[in-house]
């Protein structure tokens, strides 16, 4: 019987790489091998994998730039797809509409808006993702998460392509069994210098709040209220610094857990079971993971 491994191999010859080390997807570098990498570079490709899957039952995850998943220290029994060409172009499609392909990185997107006078998504200014998985997420900063410019939402599912307009909230995003391909946005006419100086600010404000000289996977909780944070909760249960293994809660930032030496997925969890418990203990509330697990 031929293997799911083998199939996508013979359909996907130079974009499929088997056994793959999962560690180097992620940027906390923990984790695992999984049954291959697969690079999807247009529509076609994802019409003909989403096919194969389905027929297959063949258990797949996108991944965007890793930087809120991390990965577990057993194999993965399915493959990690990523989307690449054709869905890391931005193209104005309206008067101040644009279209942003999911496999767009956010520092890109960044570019484009210093480059062509624009508006609107500053504030994602720093974060290490992409426009695929920050649209998951609903991603954020500031007060402001990219639902609030997104006006449709490109996805491919097991029946065919879609346009859809999802219902975002904090760190609620799309929703989907199938695969984002790309949003629409309205983006504003704005000054260049004034946007590149917003641009500046705010990836300076990042490195100067958070802990970047380490791998990590970013905020490991949600907030749970707009009034209260996680990193208020964990650093006031006296958990800043607490370490196991090789990870440990940044002593810059209580919600990053760090990568100080090498660690594994059982460090990692063990230490975020211990930060729910105390702050559970302390305050009667139970954090939520933000961070993806797969």
């Amino acid at each position: 019987m031929t293997s799911w491994i083998e199939i996508i191999q013979k359909n996907f010859p130079e974009q499929f790489f088997p056994n793959f080390p999962l560690y180097t997807l992620s940027r906390m570098q923990i984790g695992g091998r999984g049954g291959g990498l697969l690079f999807l570079r247009n529509s076609t490709d994802v019409k003909k994998f989403i096919k194969i899957q389905s027929e297959n039952c063949i258990p797949f995850t996108v991944l965007g730039n890793g930087s809120n998943t991390i990965f577990q220290d057993r194999f993965y029994p399915g493959v990690i797809v990523k989307l690449k060409d054709e869905f890391e172009k931005i193209e104005k499609v309206g008067q101040k509409t644009y279209f942003i392909g999911a496999g767009v990185k956010i520092n890109h997107l960044m570019k484009f808006l210093e480059e062509e006078n624009l508006a609107g998504m500053e504030e994602l200014a720093g974060i290490p993702g992409t426009i695929g998985g920050s649209l998951t997420m609903n991603a954020g900063a500031n007060n402001y998460c990219i639902g609030d410019s997104v006006t449709k939402v490109w996805v491919w599912e097991g029946g065919g392509e879609e346009t859809i307009s999802p219902d975002f909230s904090y760190r609620r995003g799309v929703n989907t069994g199938g695969i984002i391909l790309g949003c629409w946005v309205r983006l504003i006419p704005s000054n260049k210098e004034k946007i590149k100086k917003k641009i500046r600010e705010i990836i300076q404000k990042r490195k100067e709040k958070f802990p970047l000289k380490f791998p990590s996977c970013g905020c490991v909780f949600k907030n749970p209220s707009k009034e209260v944070s996680a990193g208020y909760l964990i650093e006031k249960a006296g958990l800043k610094g607490r370490r196991i293994g090789g990870v440990m809660v940044s002593p810059l930032h209580a919600n990053f857990i760090v990568k100080i030496g090498p660690a594994s997925f059982r460090d990692f969890i063990t230490l975020v079971e211990l930060i729910k418990r105390e702050v559970e203990k302390k305050f009667g509330i139970l954090l939520d993971l933000e961070v993806v697990i797969v």
